[in-house]
């Protein structure tokens, strides 16, 4: 009877060892899936909803708070001046704009070219893409009630008020051409374009408020819009034809495209991040659990960030797959990329800005908008309800990946041993 009892015994704390070290695997196999530091973090002054944008090289970051804070790619605070509640750097990085009760145009050491300084509410601005301003370029900004139109040449800070018109909407978002110099509008229910005299040429009825609207291919004659209507993504070609529209199971927060237009990406109030795949007619997401408040992508829409009220940023691939996250201190007010998903630097609500190497073995890619033929988009349904076709299936939710990997590998065995500890158990019992 005791030597009976001394194996049952033995037995046991034999599989408890297995257990237990296999419950240690665990744990380091996900933290190495986790394991992401920044190269650096700084705190500035709290704000509700801080803003950063990147240069495409990835050499500065600028950050909208109380003012307008410019980083060097080490970490290096370069400047902190000229209050804004939003920013941005042109496409070669010569420039920042600001945005507050003025509009200021900086330098990169922090000289003020222009501004106007004017409190005019400024909702929206756009500049001439990835040529910023190094040469003549355009900037079209919207505000309560106004839409203007600037020609720009920063070499000698000089700029040229093209059109100003007054209008009945709340314009909200805007882009513009490069090629013939088209401005494109969303307001309240309309998406219009306006040419260079700032004459309306056509709008478009959409159904709530159109906060998110950019151009594909704007330097081409063949360009295409892509705008965000509460929770409806529209594409409509340069003539204001709906190319198809794409319903969310939420109101959008943010909206992302490449430059082309291939890759178009999504977050709001419902937990997923969309990216739709135009090159396949596939739409991919990811579940956060949370809702999604920013989100970008690099110029071939290989690298998806995203941040979200439950503190993380997020990387994912094209495919929707997580290839890391961080923990912040408060919930994550904006993304942005470098042009070639090398740099990711993010704002969150506790005043902390991070900048992150994404991958260190990411080969450093000199990206410019390609002088190939324009994407050619599919046509799909226009009713309310309509989705990419489904050449894939469309819901691939790889919702905790990689996680869940090392857990289903773990797991299997844990349960076979567990499930054998207890057959040994009661046949030894029976003994």
């Amino acid at each position: 009877m005791n030597e009976s009892s001394n194996m049952r015994h033995g037995i046991g704390r034999i599989h408890l060892k297995i257990i237990f070290a296999l419950l240690v695997c665990t744990i380091v196999l996900l933290h190495s899936a986790q394991a992401i530091e920044p190269l650096w973090v700084h705190a500035i002054t709290t704000v509700a909803n801080p803003k950063v944008s990147i240069s495409s090289d990835g050499s500065y970051v600028a950050v909208a708070s109380d003012k307008i804070t410019l980083f060097n790619q080490k970490g290096e605070k370069l400047w902190n001046e000229y209050p804004a509640s939003n920013v941005m750097i042109t496409g070669d990085g010569s420039n920042i704009i600001g945005t507050n009760g003025e509009m200021v145009f900086l330098s990169t050491n922090g000289t003020k070219l222009w501004g106007d300084e004017e409190d005019m509410s400024f909702t929206s601005i756009s500049i001439t893409p990835q040529r910023g301003f190094a040469r003549a370029g355009y900037l079209v900004f919207t505000t309560f009630g106004a839409i203007g139109f600037y020609n720009v040449d920063d070499t000698v800070g000089h700029r040229e008020l093209i059109w100003r018109s007054t209008t009945g909407d709340l314009p909200l978002s805007c882009a513009v051409t490069d090629f013939d110099s088209y401005a494109v509008v969303g307001s309240r229910q309309k998406i219009a374009t306006y040419d260079r005299h700032g004459e309306e040429v056509w709008n478009y009825s959409a159904y709530g408020n159109v906060n998110f609207l950019f151009i594909s291919n704007p330097s081409h004659e063949n360009w295409n819009i892509f705008a965000a209507d509460d929770n409806m993504i529209i594409s409509l070609n340069k003539n204001g034809e709906p190319l198809w529209r794409y319903k969310t199971a939420g109101r959008i927060n943010s909206l992302a495209i490449t430059p082309t237009g291939s890759y178009v990406v999504a977050g709001g109030q419902d937990p997923l991040i969309y990216i739709l795949d135009q090159t396949t007619n596939t739409v991919y997401s990811y579940n956060t659990d949370s809702t999604v408040f920013s989100v970008a992508t690099d110029n071939d829409g290989n690298y998806i960030a995203a941040g979200t009220l439950s503190k993380k940023i997020l990387l994912l691939d094209k495919y929707g797959n997580r290839l890391w996250q961080y923990t912040t201190g408060g919930y994550v007010t904006s993304v942005a990329l470098s042009s070639d998903g090398q740099y990711l630097a993010a704002a969150s609500s506790d005043g902390t800005i991070f900048l992150f190497n994404t991958i260190p073995n990411i080969p450093t890619i000199t990206s410019t908008l390609p002088a190939v033929t324009p994407v050619t988009f599919p046509t799909l349904q226009t009713n309310t309800n309509a989705t990419v076709p489904k050449t894939k299936p469309v819901w691939y939710q790889p919702t905790t990946y990689p996680i869940i990997v090392p857990l289903i590998i773990i797991a299997i065995p844990v349960i076979f041993i567990i499930l054998t500890y207890f057959y040994l158990r009661s046949k030894l019992q029976r003994l």
